[in-house]
This record gives structure tokens, C-alpha cells and sequence, in this order.
């Protein structure tokens, strides 16, 4: 506390006359013993530490028989085993946000989230190899916005896996119907475009910070007035260059026989 004194009053600080609450001592504290918290062993009593070592608190502590599930320790003396000494019950909130700059993050595989009109994905927080989070579900367009403009575009634009009331979504749906029906005429399955053309229709039209639908909702907003057929999709962008195009007179939708017109 002298210490900590004196090198305010050297700095031109104002010392407080106010004492601090609890809470805000232990988050400064915090700062400096990222490398003493200790997370509880739910089948024990024992803590896992940084890098893989384990260590009780002290019997003499007001927290032994508590054994919160987080904690951190000022001293850290081994004897029989590694006791934790001047120990505090601190939330895991306060790890990861004092711990901003040390932790580890690491994605599982990224999934289209219909229902919240975005990309997310399993995340896992590591502080010194101690698990901060695990499995936990976060928007993946803040950590890794290229992968989740891509799921967008792929689930959202060419799947339709959205909820959308857009003119150009209804256009395009019935560009796709009217070619699919050419294909069926056709009696063969090469006349549409493999989905790796629709997503890069869609790429190079959309801005690269699009990466939900409340992304792109806001900017087709702007954008629609000027561009409406930004879009739309024709039938030359759905229809494969190296098929055969079928020849409308070969593939008639109707049959005429005297005075008959019968739909084919």
C-alpha cells in the first residue's frame, strides 16, 4: 500500500479519501495475477492453475470450505502440496475481460444460423491453458468476417435459408423455376449452373463487410433505389455456357392438332 502511494503521489495523483469497494480492489488486483487464478475441479477440491498446475486453498483460508468455482490467490506456497494463500471468489467475466490481451481463441467448425439471419460457431477461451469458456456460441462475422460473408452468401442468397421479402428474391426464384423446368424438358441435368457461379454472382455485387442479414438488409436499403436490378438474376447467369441450349421448337409446351391446343 506504501508503495502503491508513493508512486501516485510521484505521478501527480490525487489520493482518494473515499475507500474503495470491495469489488474494484479485486478487479485491480486481477491485472496482476492472471497467472494465479485457479479454476475448481468439479469431481474435487483441488484447482487447475496456468499451465497445468493444480493447487488447494489453504485450511486456514475463509474460502476452504466454500471452494467457489473461480478464484484467485496472491501466494502460492508448496509444501506437502501447492496452497493457495489470500485467496478471493472472483466471476469468470472478470478473467476474460481483465485477460483481453493473453487469451486463446479457438472456432470450431462455423454453421448458417437461419433463424438469427447469421454465421456462428463453437468457441472455445483459454487463458494459460486454463478453459475460460467452452462450446460456447458466438457470431462468427465478428471474429472472422471473410467465412461468414461466405456462409451468407452461399446459405442466405443462393439456398434461400432466410426470411426475406425482397423483390429480387421472388425474381430469382422464378428464373431458377423457369430453368430447372428447361432441364426438365431437356431430360437431362447439365443445363443449370453448378452453385459455384450463383456465389460468385452474388460476390462480386455485395459489399465485403456484408456478413448477415442485418448487414445486408441496411445496405440494400440504400442501395435498392438506385441499383433495383442489382441482383436479378437472368437466365444466361443460371444456364450452364458448355450445355446445350434446348431448342424451343423441339421442346414445344404446346401440342396442336386441328383445332386442338393441348398443354404438354
Amino acid at each position: 500500500h506504501s508503495q502503491l502511494r508513493e508512486i501516485a503521489i510521484d505521478l501527480g495523483f490525487t489520493i482518494n479519501r473515499k475507500p474503495a469497494d470491495a469489488e474494484s480492489i479485486h478487479k485491480a488486483l486481477l491485472t496482476g495475477l492472471l497467472s494465479q487464478v485457479g479454476r475448481k475441479d468439479p469431481d474435487g477440491y483441488e484447482y487447475r492453475g496456468a499451465r497445468g498446475a493444480k493447487f488447494s486453498i489453504s485450511p486456514g483460508s475463509g474460502l476452504f470450505k466454500r471452494a467457489p468455482e473461480w478464484v484467485m490467490t496472491a501466494e502460492l506456497v508448496e509444501t506437502s502440496r501447492l496452497w493457495a494463500h489470500t485467496v478471493a471468489a472472483i466471476p469468470v467475466e472478470w478473467i476474460e475481460e481483465a485477460a483481453a490481451h493473453l487469451i486463446k481463441r479457438s472456432l470450431g467448425d462455423p454453421w448458417w444460423q437461419a433463424e438469427r439471419g447469421t454465421a456462428v460457431a463453437n468457441e472455445t477461451v483459454t487463458l494459460f491453458g486454463i478453459p475460460i469458456a467452452a462450446d460456447r456460441t458466438v457470431q462468427l462475422g465478428r471474429l472472422d468476417p471473410a467465412a461468414a460473408r461466405e456462409l451468407f452468401i452461399r446459405h442466405a442468397l443462393v439456398a434461400g435459408e432466410w426470411d426475406a421479402t425482397h423483390a429480387f428474391v421472388e425474381h430469382n426464384r422464378a428464373m431458377v423455376d423457369e430453368v430447372l423446368e428447361l432441364e426438365a424438358r431437356k431430360r437431362q441435368s447439365d443445363l443449370f449452373v453448378r452453385d459455384e457461379a450463383i456465389v460468385e454472382f452474388f460476390d462480386r455485387r455485395i459489399p465485403d463487410d456484408i456478413v448477415s442479414v442485418r448487414h445486408f438488409d441496411r445496405w440494400w436499403r440504400t442501395t435498392r433505389p438506385q441499383q433495383p436490378d442489382l441482383l436479378n438474376l437472368s437466365h444466361d447467369d443460371l444456364i450452364d455456357p458448355a450445355a446445350d441450349r434446348p431448342d424451343p421448337d423441339a421442346f414445344p409446351e404446346v401440342w396442336r392438332h386441328g383445332d386442338l391446343a393441348l398443354p404438354v
